[in-house]
């Protein structure tokens, strides 16, 4: 049953129409891996939705992130790598229990990536931190988040609930690598319940978003003032040549510079 096709209804092979919300984008290319877009086009199979949306998109961007924070880089990318897991745990518990994006977080989180956990404390986790760190990309106070692989992860230390980013990073990619199976197995009716989703009640939210007219270029370029001209010639002679290169930020460089004196 998880091995056929979502839609078996018929369909012209030789067809090149978008399904709907990708017609809300307007016109474009086949169904490229790089897209950030949720689409499930018909006919598409839970091994195919899990190889594009995960396996290519979240877990991609999951590990170009832990990259980032295991380098010790200002930003350090901890509360990037906590919205995305608790995303991943979100579309993927989708499979499990359709309808409700808090109800799917919890079962995958209790059920797949810490299993046994509890689920009240599993849905006092997603209300503080899934809706706590989006603004600002600031944790609510009582979390910390960390990105050293701390054994804090998931416990109270010095008055803070620690949440590790790579370390969490870690168990959702191990985590989905043996839930996978099931998901695939299981999961084709939920695909096809966020299938319809996607066509109705998304699709109305999309039509609502309002839209920003494009600026219209103007035909005549307006003369720069004195003062322009004067702001210009002082920021460019401050300008220093840089050693000779054929890098093309060098020689852009030394065309801000101008000619030598």
């Amino acid at each position: 049953m998880g091995k056929g096709p979502v839609r078996r209804g018929p369909a012209d092979a030789g067809s090149t129409d978008l399904p709907a919300r990708a017609r809300l984008a307007g016109p474009g290319p086949s169904w490229d891996s790089r897209a950030q877009l949720l689409l499930i086009p018909d006919g598409m199979t839970v091994n195919e939705f899990l190889a594009r949306h995960v396996d290519g998109q979240i877990l991609g961007d999951l590990e170009a992130m832990a990259t980032l924070a295991a380098s010790g880089g200002q930003g350090e990318a901890g509360y990037p790598i906590v919205m995305t897991v608790f995303s991943g745990c979100e579309l993927l518990g989708r499979l499990m229990v359709p309808g409700n994006t808090r109800a799917a977080f919890v079962a995958y989180w209790v059920e797949h990536l810490y299993p046994g956990t509890d689920r009240a404390g599993a849905e006092a986790l997603y209300r503080l931190v899934r809706s706590g760190t989006g603004p600002g990309l600031v944790a609510m106070p009582g979390i910390q988040v960390t990105t050293c692989r701390s054994q804090d992860h998931l416990s109270t230390a010095d008055g803070a609930f620690v949440i590790d980013a790579l370390t969490l990073h870690d168990d959702f990619r191990a985590s989905y690598t043996r839930a996978r199976g099931n998901l695939v197995a299981q999961g084709e009716p939920a695909l096809l319940e966020l299938q319809s989703w996607l066509e109705t009640e998304h699709a109305e939210l999309i039509r609502r978003l309002p839209a920003r007219e494009p600026a219209e270029a103007s035909s005549e370029t307006e003369p720069a003032s004195a003062a322009d001209e004067t702001a210009l010639t002082a920021t460019t002679a401050d300008v220093v040549a840089p050693p000779v290169s054929d890098d093309g930020h060098v020689r852009v460089a030394r065309a801000l510079a101008g000619p030598p004196a």
